[in-house]
């Protein structure tokens, strides 16, 4: 019995490399410092999960110059699609998990479309809601999370005056 099957991963997904959720020594595709965040992450909210997988790709990428050879195509693909950080299963719902030491406008357009993007790339229908593991937030943006119902867990908590000044 694989990983997946043991958590009870949508089938669509059972081709990802799914871990018990929890720490672990690296995580595929993040920099020391995500790798700390998701860490941290994992210290406060490891009861709420079953399984993770990192790196996990969607999309399918920039085409392949005409030239290239079969084997060229296959690695220009997968150099090209975009990554989800981290994809977190509970036993009913995935999560989206975007790790970045401050959560701009970048993250926040990760964390809004990659659900849809996995959708469409593995053909679920599971229910998939996103989060954003972070050390700050711009001030200007929480509102923008907020309304777009994508959660911040956030390492190092705002200033009263910044969040103040989101609302």
């Amino acid at each position: 019995m694989t990983a997946a099957e043991r958590f009870g991963v949508p089938y669509a997904l059972r081709s990802l490399r799914w871990f018990k959720a929890g720490k672990l020594p690296s995580y595929e595709g993040m920099q020391a410092v995500e790798q700390a965040l998701m860490d941290w992450f994992w210290s406060r909210h490891v009861s709420e999960y079953l399984a993770a997988a990192y790196n996990v790709r969607v999309g399918r990428g920039r085409p392949a110059p005409e030239w290239a050879d079969e084997a060229l195509q296959r690695d220009w693909q997968m150099s090209t699609q975009l990554r989800i950080d981290a994809l977190l299963w509970d036993g009913n719902t995935l999560t989206v998990a975007e790790v970045k030491p401050v959560a701009g406008m970048e993250a926040l357009g990760q964390a809004y479309f990659y659900p849809a993007l996995l959708s469409r790339t593995y053909y679920i229908a599971t229910p998939v809601r996103s989060i954003v593991i972070c050390d700050d937030v711009h001030p200007d943006l929480v509102r923008l999370f907020v309304d777009a119902g994508i959660g911040i867990f956030v390492r190092q908590p705002l200033t009263a005056a910044a969040l103040y000044a989101a609302s």
